[in-house]
């Protein structure tokens, strides 16, 4: 079985445009807590505090033995010299929160911490929200605990328009095993 990875990544650009007014926006999240993000034009802000910011949630698609998967793919950067203790990524736009990745020791090189989730079969029934036409809304919680005690929780939201799915879906091609 020959395992390669999807050629594609598509990543949030937090890219923002010179004509888009930006607007604070919020949304319900897993336990009922509303959570603002700031927003310009399709794109949202970099989750941050005064220890963390959030550059990375995003899919990257992956083939093995002619099937197609997803995975997550998530960073962050350190404001300031640190220990990691851990990190948990959480999907919490639904009712209850879905656990993406747990990183148990996390290394930072040099000042950032990136990471990939496991893989997810590429199916209507294991993540419908790709399939569908219009956009896809996710919010991912890091809780990412230091080893000196210190906490954060940041949330982040992620867009995914119909461009962007399509684009995911051609990189992937048709599955070829029978």
């Amino acid at each position: 079985m020959t395992k390669s990875a999807g050629a594609g990544l598509i990543s949030l650009g937090f890219l923002i445009g010179c004509a888009h007014q930006a607007a604070t926006v919020s949304f319900r999240v897993a336990g009922g807590e509303r959570i603002s993000f700031e927003k310009v034009g399709a794109s949202f802000g970099r989750a941050e505090n005064s220890r963390f910011v959030i550059t990375e949630s995003g899919l990257t698609t992956y083939r093995e033995g002619g099937r197609n998967y997803l995975r997550w793919q998530f960073g962050f950067r350190v404001k300031q010299p640190t220990k990691l203790q851990s990190v948990v990524v959480e999907e919490v736009s639904g009712a209850q929160p879905l656990l993406i990745l747990k990183d148990l020791a996390p290394v930072i090189t040099g000042i950032e911490w990136t990471k990939r989730s496991g893989l997810t079969r590429v199916e209507q029934g294991t993540v419908p929200w790709f399939f569908d036409s219009g956009s896809t809304l996710r919010i991912f919680r890091f809780s990412i605990n230091e080893a000196d005690g210190e906490r954060s929780t940041l949330y982040q939201a992620a867009l995914f328009d119909k461009k962007a799915k399509d684009a995911l879906r051609y990189q992937m091609g048709p599955e070829t095993a029978g």
